[in-house]
């Protein structure tokens, strides 16, 4: 089920996301007549990401890159790039950081929380605690996740949150 393609690096309009890469329509028709949404993306061989087709409009689809994994990989507008996209079995649409499954795995409620957010704000959270590389930070950043969903009753105010991972010192 895995597709390879090449597609050249355009800039985006968006203020979510610097970069894109058109997805050509016979590979999305494929993954969308089987209802694949996420996909595992390998950029140029080397770098895997977890992504999803974004709509750009009269049938054009494409899969969103940010400024960092373009400076990471060396990539620069116009550059051709090799794809090579496979469906994403995770769970969650993306790997679930070890500190952060052991955590719900203590606190019931958080996890029950957890389980009755909307996809996309589980991958927003999982996302929060990925993008450090230090396990006790990753470990701190599930404990505050955690308590917030108790403390919020299994809602998010994303502003507190951030406040309170600023108040913790990992923003």
């Amino acid at each position: 089920m895995t597709k390879h393609f090449t597609s050249s690096l355009s800039a985006s309009a968006s203020t979510l996301w610097n970069y894109h890469l058109i997805v050509p329509n016979e590979v999305v028709n494929y993954y969308f007549d089987q209802n694949i949404k996420r996909f595992i993306c390998i950029i140029n061989g080397i770098h895997a990401i977890p992504t999803a087709f974004m709509p750009k409009g009269s049938d054009v689809w494409f899969i969103k890159l940010n400024k960092t994994i373009c400076n990471k990989l060396k990539l620069k507008l116009g550059d051709i790039i090799n794809i090579e996209l496979s469906p994403d079995s995770s769970t969650y649409g993306m790997p679930m950081p070890e500190q952060f499954n052991e955590v719900l795995a203590q606190y019931d409620t958080a996890f029950k929380h957890f389980e009755n957010l909307t996809p996309g704000k589980q991958r927003t959270l999982i996302y929060l605690v990925n993008m450090v590389q230090n396990s006790e930070i990753r470990l701190q950043k599930s404990m505050v996740i955690a308590q917030h969903l108790d403390a919020q009753n299994g809602k998010i105010n994303f502003k507190l949150l951030y406040q309170e991972m600023k108040n913790k010192n990992m923003y």
